[in-house]
């Protein structure tokens, strides 16, 4: 059903899913984690980073067969998993200010 929506391949769609739900659960790990430890913090904005990149091939790669809600959907993606790369470096750039 999704994948007639959105016209992206159900396995790209489970790929997402998969990916959105490992970063969700080891970011939930970090932010538990007292005191926090930047190295593992530094990791993940590293491949958040590489996720905004492969999300902007997926975007290219789809971008043709996709509905306008597959095309808005990956497009969210790159913006929100670049953006929460961008916001989550400045957070460790200001902590190692604080705390060096």
């Amino acid at each position: 059903m999704l994948e007639t929506f959105l016209r992206i391949p159900v396995g790209i769609i489970i790929a997402i899913s998969l990916v959105t739900l490992a970063y969700a659960l080891l970011a939930l790990f970090l932010a538990q984690q007292k005191p926090a430890r930047l190295k593992p913090v530094k990791i993940l904005i590293a491949a958040n980073w590489l996720w905004s990149l492969v999300s902007v091939f997926l975007l290219f790669f789809f971008f043709a067969g996709s509905s306008i809600f597959g095309k808005l959907f990956l497009v969210l993606q790159i913006i929100v998993v670049a953006g929460l790369a961008y916001f989550e470096g400045r957070g460790v750039e200001q902590a190692e200010k604080q705390y060096p």
